[in-house]
């Protein structure tokens, strides 16, 4: 029979935070990129809130665990994956229902949002190999 340890308990706490934190972010990047791409919702009230909530989340795992790299990494990524899904999506969308309209600004909004989340993407991965490595 295992016993938990209490470094064991830390860990899995923290993971939960970074998991849930990251999840927090990664739909608040995913509403405010749609809403400036798309210009078809306004931002909510709660926005803000469930922002600050997934950097306490985040910035708590990091201090439970003693790592601060975290701080940089979670958020660029959640926002790389957010803007590749948006940009991805417009793209198809726009493709499947009225392709000529890839060639106006619909698409010129879709390629740009895919190139930030790859330049978001390459910058992290850039970063980390200098940073932290």
């Amino acid at each position: 029979m295992t016993t938990v340890t209490t470094s064991d308990k830390k860990r899995f706490v923290a993971a939960a935070l970074i998991i849930l934190g990251s999840i927090g972010l990664l739909v608040s990047f995913g509403e405010i990129a749609a809403s400036i791409a798309l210009h078809t919702q306004q931002l909510t009230v709660r926005l803000p809130i469930a922002i600050f909530v997934s950097l306490a989340m985040l910035s708590a795992a990091c201090f439970i665990l003693g790592e601060a790299p975290a701080l940089w990494q979670v958020p660029l990524q959640a926002f790389s994956i957010a803007s590749v899904a948006l940009g991805a999506a417009v793209l198809a969308v726009t493709a499947l229902t009225n392709w000529h309209l890839l060639f106006g600004n619909l698409g010129f909004v879709g390629l740009l949002a895919l190139i930030a989340g790859l330049t978001a993407g390459c910058l992290m991965r850039y970063l980390q190999a200098r940073l932290v490595s």
